[in-house]
């Protein structure tokens, strides 16, 4: 056996911190208990309800993923409303979070010391910390995409058919927490499958798993829903953001029975741009006319969404996607309109605050609202690294980053949803990955030749937690 490489001095001082942000997250669930945000953060409320009432086939219900679902129907039995109960289930999964994704680190060619570093920025991260004061699918969806990428990678080290197919069955459970989830899915199996041998076997093996989860959810859909949709459905969604409308009204029917339900984006009524009026410095004169300069940031500080009046759908579930397809075809999007909401998509997404852990009376959430202007630079940077180093991030860097360019596309470009900030969080932590490789790689000036081959080269010793921070190829 090989011998274990002992703690440094800095690898004890990075475990230090990542105990430290632990006891953070946990102070900050107690503090801010899940069981009273519930009572009005109207998404919290909804997915308390859908959980609580497990035969309830309202459409709402069928519109949501179903893996959240069901996991707070288990969180309810096991903390029964209870606000202790409900703060220790939200502090264990606020916990996880950073072990997942020191997992996934722990998977990646970095070397000890920067696996804790990259833990130590996780534990810390303030929009990953709030928002565990709060019944969100985000607050499941982040430790399972922290998992799915590591076993993914750890798929990619074993190179057989059991861990492959393990991988396979946990991004399922992913996507069907959170839909922004398959895309990344797609991008990581199916590199997986193109650069293993034995391609014919995973095939048919994922696709047997895919059939036997998704099958059944298919058929629940349509059963109730009209739509062939295993993951919920996003179909409303996707009208409401190319119809240029600020909320949608939907009236559904089936078999008789009637709902009304109205959905407005939080970003609305948001003003993403608010706090750079603050930074301004106030007139020596008040009743002098304004600078140039000072006009152009005042009027960015009150800048939104140009969305107006409402988007009505008049929908029989029972007719399938003829009322939904009536209703796509009423909607007229030309190239301008196309790109304003791709531009409005884009600031929502890179500028606007993560709602709803946004309330300023929460620290972490207060902290949250202001590093958000850190991301957008920190992502041009990133890949203007990342194209200067090309040759040398190795196959790690290449498939992380290819799952960041699709997402973006499909969060942003694709026009599927109307973007907040909540939805930049899958970003943030793999932002903080392609740094750990970026520092990892910095000093290799040989580039991997054929990074698709390097699983079957790595020596059996290998492991991740033996390295002793030099890069090696996967």
């Amino acid at each position: 056996m090989s011998k274990r490489v002992p703690y440094s001095l800095t690898d004890k001082f990075l475990v230090f911190w990542i105990i430290c942000g632990l006891l953070l997250r946990i102070d900050s669930v107690f503090t801010n208990n899940p069981m009273t945000t519930v009572a009005y953060v109207s998404d919290c409320m909804r997915h308390w309800d859908h959980a609580k009432d497990t035969l309830n086939f309202s459409p709402s219900v069928l519109f949501d993923p179903i893996v959240y679902q069901s996991w707070m129907s288990l969180v309810q039995k096991f903390c029964l409303a209870d606000p202790t109960l409900a703060a220790i289930y939200g502090a264990l999964l606020s916990l996880s979070c950073p072990l997942a994704w020191g997992y996934f680190f722990k998977e990646l060619p970095l070397g000890r010391t920067l696996r804790l570093f990259g833990m130590c920025l996780i534990a810390f991260l303030p929009t990953w910390i709030g928002i565990y004061s709060y019944f969100m699918q985000e607050t499941l969806f982040l430790p399972l995409l922290g998992l799915a990428f590591g076993l993914s990678w750890r798929a990619l080290r074993k190179n057989d058919l059991h861990s492959f197919l393990l991988v396979v069955f946990v991004w399922i459970l992913t996507g069907l927490t959170r839909g922004v989830g398959i895309p990344m899915a797609a991008v990581t199996v199916s590199t997986l499958w193109f650069v293993q041998k034995g391609k014919l076997p995973r095939a048919i093996y994922s696709t047997l798993i895919l059939a036997l989860i998704l099958g059944p959810l298919a058929l629940r859909s349509h059963t109730f829903c009209g739509l062939w949709s295993p993951h919920g459905s996003g179909v409303f969604n996707k009208l409401y953001c190319i119809s240029g409308k600020q909320r949608v009204e939907m009236h559904l029917s089936r078999d008789g029975a009637g709902w009304y339900y109205i959905y407005e984006s939080p970003m609305m009524r948001a003003y993403p741009f608010k706090e750079l009026a603050e930074l301004l410095p106030p007139k020596e004169d008040p009743n002098a006319p304004d600078s140039a300069f000072r006009q152009k940031v005042l009027e960015l500080s009150r800048w939104t969404t140009a969305r107006q009046d409402a988007l009505v759908l008049n929908v029989d579930l029972r007719k399938g996607m003829t009322d939904w397809n009536t209703a796509a075809a009423g909607i007229e999007l030309t190239f301008d309109q196309r790109c304003r909401w791709i531009k409005e998509n884009l600031l929502c997404m890179f500028f606007g605050a993560s709602w709803p852990d946004d309330n300023p009376a929460f620290y972490f959430d207060h902290l949250a609202v202001y590093t958000r202007w850190f991301w957008l630079p920190l992502f041009i940077v990133v890949f203007a690294l990342l194209l200067f180093r090309w040759k040398h991030i190795g196959f790690s860097g290449y498939l992380i980053s290819a799952n960041v360019l699709f997402w973006l596309y499909i969060q942003c470009f694709s026009l599927v949803v109307i973007n907040e900030g909540r939805y930049r969080k899958p970003l943030e932590g793999l932002l903080i990955t392609l740094i750990l490789i970026l520092i990892a790689t910095w000093k290799s000036k040989t580039p991997d030749k054929k990074p698709a081959d390097a699983p079957s080269e790595l020596p059996k010793a290998a492991k991740p937690e033996e390295q002793t921070g030099e890069y090696y190829a996967i």
